[in-house]
């Protein structure tokens, strides 16, 4: 009797753990970030502006220049569900027609998260978002979800 109880709190204590380090991994942080000597100070509207082309600047003189990751990939639907806040189509469109009709200036796509970082932190113009586990001291967070 006494084994058949151990047996029972040991599977349900390797259910509880596997449950939470399962979690841990479903909802990892991203991560938006600038140059560290870009001392802006930006919440999720102002980066919703900078990525569809509505805002071109930090600060007044201070360009801002959006790097992206490419349509499909985890990251971008994240980022397109929690800051951009369209559908996926709709942001598409959108930046399409940015693009054609010059309105605005879209993102640059770059498909390597190591090349967006290293570009992010030689460029104080750069805004970018990556998995908070792979921030380091070359870039600075600016904001987190």
């Amino acid at each position: 009797m006494k084994i058949l109880i151990k047996v029972k709190l040991f599977i349900t204590f390797s259910m509880l753990v596997s449950q939470l380090l399962m979690s841990a991994v479903v909802f990892a942080d991203t991560s938006v970030i600038v140059h560290p000597g870009n001392k802006a100070v930006l919440n999720s509207k102002d980066i919703q502006r900078i990525f569809l082309g509505k805002m071109n600047e930090f600060s007044p003189g201070k360009a801002a220049t959006p790097i992206d990751q490419p349509f499909g990939t985890k990251a971008r639907t994240e980022f397109i569900e929690a800051i951009i806040k369209k559908p996926e189509k709709q942001t598409r469109a959108y930046l399409a027609i940015m693009l054609f009709t010059g309105a605005g200036i879209i993102p640059r796509e770059e498909s390597d998260v190591a090349l967006i970082k290293k570009t992010v932190a030689e460029n104080q113009d750069a805004i970018a978002y990556i998995d908070s586990a792979l921030v380091d001291a070359s870039v600075r967070v600016v904001y987190t979800y």
